[in-house]
């Protein structure tokens, strides 16, 4: 392989022009950056489903770019060194060590299969790694997927509190106890997920539904809908 390109077949970037906004829905930029354009929109949502299903992000412990070294007992480059990977809470998830719940294992293959055919997980991997993602696949096929990533915001969580105490104060004259409260925000949150999923599948039949719903009538649909529901 060629030594200005790393094991997924992306040339090495300087690391001069990344980009380093923060994963939707958070704070939390991988430091230092991504590669721009449609790599760092497909990171970007994975990290956003992996704080939203598998755990909150937190930094120091999100990292994208790094300077182009080779893989552990290899000479192939990593492939952090072309702006095409990413590792979240690497202290939780040290590399060669398996600490996730199997919850969060499945979680992350979901997260895969939702980004398919351009994200893979080291979590799998003989050599476990369960921190990391990257790309798979050339420039046309991730350009796909970034497109049909449509970047839903999620609410944060007050927000979402807010909106579930005014909703359950409406509808039976009382606050919510402490279950109900997770109760409504493991539904809200999954279904922010969920809908963001079946856009990015093309299920939805209008891609512009979420994109035009603000954030208070969106949780106050799915509150809505949960409740009549319960």
């Amino acid at each position: 392989m060629a030594k200005n390109v790393t094991q997924n077949g992306w040339t090495v970037i300087n690391g001069l022009d990344l980009d380093s906004s923060p994963v939707p829905s958070t704070s939390i930029i991988p430091v230092p950056g991504l590669r721009k354009g449609d790599v760092a929109k497909v990171l970007l949502e994975v990290g956003r489903q992996f704080n939203a299903t598998v755990a909150p992000l937190y930094n120091p412990g999100c990292w994208g770019y790094a300077p182009a070294i080779p893989i552990p007992g290899s000479t192939i480059l990593s492939n952090h060194g072309s702006g095409t990977a990413i590792d979240f809470n690497a202290p939780s998830f040290p590399w060669k060590k398996r600490t996730m719940t199997d919850a969060q294992r499945q979680a992350c293959r979901q997260i895969v299969e939702n980004l398919s055919p351009v994200v893979a997980w080291g979590g799998d991997w003989t050599t476990v790694d369960e921190m990391h993602f990257e790309i798979r696949g050339n420039a046309d096929e991730v350009k796909q997927v970034a497109n049909k990533i449509i970047g839903v915001t999620m609410p944060t969580d007050k927000q979402i509190d807010e909106t579930i105490s005014t909703l359950h104060q409406d509808a039976y004259g009382k606050s919510p106890s402490d279950a109900v409260f997770d109760d409504w925000r493991k539904v809200l949150k999954n279904n922010y997920v969920e809908g963001n999923i079946s856009i990015l599948k093309g299920i939805d039949n209008d891609p512009n539904a979420l994109k035009n719903k603000s954030v208070s009538g969106a949780v106050y649909e799915e509150v809505t809908v949960y409740r009549k529901v319960k």
